[in-house]
């Protein structure tokens, strides 16, 4: 089962990392352990094909990168 990926930069920037995801059948929160004690790493777990929901999200952060990357 394809897990989730840490972000490679967290340790190559002093930028705060928002993660956003719905964890369906392919989550894996397990994969993000390297990562998760960071005070500058952030979990939401948000359908970002919910606009409403991803909109209140976005609206407290500066987004300088966004990605997406499905595990299909």
């Amino acid at each position: 089962m394809p897990a989730l990926s840490a972000p490679p930069w967290i340790d190559n920037t002093a930028s705060e990392v928002a993660n956003l995801d719905k964890l369906t059948y392919a989550g894996n929160l397990e994969s993000l352990a390297s990562v998760v004690e960071s005070t500058r790493y952030h979990f939401y777990q948000v359908d970002i094909c919910e606009g409403a929901a991803l909109a209140r999200r976005m609206a407290t952060s500066n987004v300088y990168l966004a990605g997406y990357y499905p595990n299909e």
